[in-house]
């Protein structure tokens, strides 16, 4: 099963996965709160929020589209952010900032054009969108993520005991060829 840090950390799953982790950044920007961020996130709407978007691969294959948005006060040392830099949960846990808390969402759907270009794949193609949200052990919100990973990667194992907890594995297969 995977680590609670390969659950909220996309650079952690895949060396979990013995893969080489890499970006390619394609927005990072001080943005005003949506109102669905801000309800997300809560804060008041318009806000300033950190939204950083990027193509993560898993030796060298694109394998997802990361759209991660933090609240200002957390995500402002992520506006100088260069490709290959520390992994940002490493970074905001030894800022300090320790995610304890995670939910997420996932659904099946398909690519769109914009997406697939982006990804490698033909548009219409089956991709999963997993969207998290994570908190500090006292429930302040730090991130909201939107993933979208290409479905020909993506492999979900689930264990169920009676009675327990399930917990789930999360694994990306791209460069195991």
């Amino acid at each position: 099963m995977n680590s609670f840090d390969a659950l909220i950390s996309t650079t952690s799953l895949l060396q979990e996965a013995n893969q080489e982790a890499g970006d390619k950044i394609l927005r990072v920007a001080r943005e005003p709160a949506t109102p669905t961020i801000a309800e997300l996130l809560n804060l008041e709407i318009n806000d300033p929020v950190v939204e950083i978007v990027r193509v993560r691969t898993a030796n060298e294959t694109p394998v997802l589209i990361e759209r991660l948005v933090f609240p200002f006060t957390i995500g402002e040392r992520f506006l100088t952010l260069e490709p290959g830099a520390e992994a940002l949960h490493d970074q905001l846990f030894d800022g300090g900032v320790v995610i304890d808390n995670a939910s997420r969402t996932a659904q099946v759907s398909t690519a769109t054009a914009h997406q697939a270009e982006l990804l490698g794949i033909a548009e219409g193609e089956p991709v999963w969108k997993l969207e998290m949200r994570a908190s500090t052990f006292q429930g302040e919100p730090v991130e909201y993520a939107e993933n979208i990973y290409r479905g020909d990667v993506v492999k979900v194992e689930l264990s169920s005991v009676r009675g327990a907890s399930i917990p789930l594995k999360f694994e990306i297969t791209a460069a195991h060829e």
